[in-house]
């Protein structure tokens, strides 16, 4: 039986891989002919909120314009020649992008990574573009030549440059067969091109040594393609890989697969194949360094069982014999965050991006899992540091009590509850009594430690609901919401108590003792108006002889 191929010398079912593998890459790309006209938008592209990049438009229209530099002239240019060019934090609208541009003999790939986010959070998209870029240059080392009938070369591409010594405007309309096939082996080639001009079916592909500038051979691994071009000409192509430096390579080219295997093979995420039975039939290098299983481990085993949490296995299975049937599922065609069980039993967190495949008795799928263990250890960790930056900004450190900062924000918002609701306030302010000879007689850190054991006791006293602020040196105000007066005295009075039993080392005979204020918020006063009343009371209790408290009657 002869198996189809398409125009780039790939089978149906390589050229289906390489479709999903276009169309679910998690990297925003475009595929334009040689005019400009894009032919091709990705589904990370699409989802991406750029609706000026539709297939059928020329690149200049609006994308292209909507960035720094005239990007369809720049377009053009890497187009005219052989190289990849990357054009590193463009800004585009309210994005900043790294765009990367592939030539190819049919226009060019334009792919572009959003690293807006990874700016912000310590670059972290950057080894997504660093991934792509490697993927990009295996690709590039693929010496491609195209020819005519008689074997006149018509194309000469970079990396044909490199493999065999010779730069394009050397070999530009000279034959193939005299230019790299070795004398002996002249004849059998022709042969072969006649019998792919006749049939139309392409030469077997397999390993050849061929002949260098220098006279030197070179092992490669070749496949042959014959297509027509947009004026019906038959053409003919030849795809050479160096097996002398590309060791990898060579299983995968024996299965004349080599472009998918390549892809494969370079990723750096996982790249894991599900079949209709639900048991792995594609396993890749980056999915073993992620989840520790070798290929040989997993191959024809049921996906579930390798790499499904246990508390979620159940679930997955049941999943997995759903989408065998129907080719439906939560997560088809989608990205989402997963876990993932590693062959030594720990988790991981993982993006999924999944696609369907279809096959002869049902649905068997593609998913690219991408590691971001670490990215969320590191979002958690900013969290937690935030909310830590937090609380020190509202806290006081020596008494632990919220700062004055944190006062006025929680009086003004607790006056406005209170106004809102009808719900009685009370405040309590007191001052420390003869604070100052702590500091003169026994020291600073004396007066250190007796605003410690006061924010100590205070702390112990009050309730959840209650906020205590430190707002002077020895000044202190608690907010008591849904609170009455007499509830407010209570609680000064049970303060002031445990104060007086703390003992201090330094002076024995010494007791702690304030000079506090109660009142009770009145409908339409304002936090400066309350803080004021329970000033006056708090100075009148000083004023009176301290170690007391005042309550205001009103």
């Amino acid at each position: 039986m002869t198996e189809t191929k398409d125009n780039t010398g790939m089978s149906e079912e390589c050229a289906n891989f390489f479709e999903i593998a276009f169309e679910h890459h998690p990297m925003q790309t475009i595929a334009v002919n040689l005019e400009g006209v894009i032919v091709a938008v990705n589904r990370a592209k699409r989802n991406s909120g750029d609706r000026a990049a539709e297939k059928g438009m020329k690149m200049y229209v609006d994308y292209a314009a909507g960035h720094d530099i005239d990007m369809f002239a720049e377009l053009l240019k890497v187009m005219q020649g052989t190289e990849t060019v990357t054009y590193p934090m463009m800004a585009y609208r309210d994005k900043i992008l790294d765009i990367t541009i592939t030539p190819t003999p049919y226009g060019a790939l334009i792919i572009s990574a959003d690293v807006t986010q990874r700016i912000i959070t310590e670059q972290k998209l950057k080894r997504s573009e660093e991934r792509f870029r490697l993927l990009v240059e295996q690709i590039s080392c693929m010496a491609i030549q195209g020819y005519k009938l008689d074997g006149t070369i018509t194309y000469w591409n970079k990396a044909s440059e490199k493999l065999y010594g010779y730069h394009a405007d050397e070999v530009i309309g000279d034959n193939l067969l005299e230019t790299i096939i070795p004398p002996g082996m002249r004849e059998d080639v022709k042969l072969g091109m006649d019998f792919m001009i006749k049939s139309g079916e392409p030469i077997p592909s397999g390993e050849l040594a061929l002949m260098r500038k220098d006279g030197t051979l070179v092992t490669v691994f070749s496949s042959h393609a014959l297509l027509c071009d947009h004026n019906g000409d038959s053409e003919l192509f030849c795809v050479d890989i160096d097996l002398t430096e590309q060791k990898k390579a060579e299983d995968l080219l024996r299965k004349n697969e080599a472009l998918l295997r390549a892809l494969t093979e370079a990723a750096q995420d996982a790249i894991i194949a599900m079949n209709e039975e639900g048991k792995i039939f594609l396993w890749n290098p980056a999915a073993q360094r992620m989840l520790g299983y070798s290929c040989g481990e997993v191959i024809g085993q049921p996906l579930h069982e390798c790499i499904a949490p246990e508390d979620y296995r159940e679930m997955s299975k049941k999943g997995i014999e759903q989408f065998i049937q129907t080719g439906e599922g939560a997560a088809i065609g989608k990205t989402t965050d997963q876990r993932a069980l590693h062959k030594d039993g720990h988790v991981i967190d993982v993006q999924l991006s999944l696609s369907r495949l279809p096959m002869e008795n049902g649905w068997g799928s593609v998913g690219i899992l991408r590691d971001v263990t670490e990215q969320k250890l590191a979002e958690r960790a900013l969290r937690e540091s935030e909310e830590r930056l937090r609380v020190v900004s509202m806290t006081d450190q020596l008494t632990g009590l919220y700062n004055r900062w944190h006062f006025s924000h929680e009086l003004q918002r607790e006056v406005d509850r209170s106004e809102r609701y009808g719900q009685p306030l009370s405040v309590i302010m007191f001052d420390i009594d003869d604070f100052k000879q702590f500091n003169e007689i026994y020291g600073h850190a004396a007066g250190d430690r007796v605003l410690q054991i006061l924010g100590h006791v205070v702390k112990g006293s009050m309730r959840k609901s209650d906020i205590a602020c430190r707002i002077g040196g020895e000044e202190f105000f608690i907010i008591l919401p849904m609170t009455s007066r007499s509830v407010a005295q209570t609680i000064a009075f049970r303060i002031s108590t445990s104060l007086k039993m703390q003992s201090l080392d330094f002076a024995l005979d010494k007791k702690i003792t304030f000079s506090c204020g109660v009142c009770q918020y009145t409908s339409g006063q304002s936090p400066d108006d309350l803080s004021r009343r329970v000033d006056q009371l708090m100075r009148q209790a000083k004023s009176e002889g301290k170690d007391r408290i005042i309550c205001d009657q009103t």
